[in-house]
């Protein structure tokens, strides 16, 4: 009679890679992101993270979205995030769409600046430079 080997559970028998689901704890990263922003846009993101926590059941139990949201947006001007984030809710945008979806109107939304201040530059030419009179 042939005894046959048997596998751990968490292991693949076609690979043999270890497929334990590994939960990492990103509320440090979080908070130490969360201190590079000023307090009104901290103010804002928090609030949408609330709305969006509240409708959306796999950002409630995935912090690694949020975490990946923040990293996305932490280059971005401030301003420019706090007018995307009152886009999203006004629209309310937060019932059916998660955070991906608002990093995506963010980014859009800096490059739709940078569109416009060069088509009123088209339009309007440059404005003229100020001289300081001493």
């Amino acid at each position: 009679m042939i005894k046959l080997k048997r596998r751990p559970a968490n292991i693949c028998p076609h690979c043999g890679k270890n497929t334990t689901l590994v939960i990492k704890n990103y509320s440090r990263e979080i908070i130490v992101l969360l201190t590079m922003f000023n307090d009104i846009t901290r103010k804002e993101i928090e609030r949408v993270h609330k709305l969006i926590i509240k409708h959306d059941r796999v950002a409630r139990l995935r912090q690694d979205l949020y975490y990946r949201f923040l990293n996305n947006i932490s280059q971005v001007d401030q301003d420019v995030i706090v007018d995307s984030i009152t886009y999203f809710i006004n629209k309310d945008l937060h019932e059916t769409k998660p955070f991906a979806y608002l990093s995506a109107v963010i980014h859009n939304n800096v490059k739709l600046r940078e569109k416009l201040i060069q088509n009123e530059i088209l339009n309007h030419g440059r404005p003229p430079k100020m001289n300081s009179w001493n």
